[in-house]
């Protein structure tokens, strides 16, 4: 079964993020909780947490990247 990781709301005015980390590659195993992804807005830093156990199929992102909120990161 697959799951999509999407970027997360995390300011109720802010529609997009800045990657500024990427923790994971494709084709990696991850655990539940482990951190996949570090996004920026004006006032912080947030990670991106795995929501289950699994193997990291593709990675759609870039550091650099701004990403709307929702948007599929893996």
């Amino acid at each position: 079964m697959s799951v999509l990781v999407e970027a997360p709301r995390v300011n109720a005015n802010e529609d997009h993020l800045q990657l500024i980390d990427i923790r994971v590659e494709q084709g990696q195993r991850m655990e539940h909780g482990d951190i996949l992804f570090v996004l920026e807005t004006t006032k912080a830093a947030v990670e991106v947490f795995a929501p289950e156990a699994g193997v990291v199929g593709r990675l759609d992102v870039k550091v650099g990247d701004f990403i709307p909120v929702g948007a599929v990161l893996c």
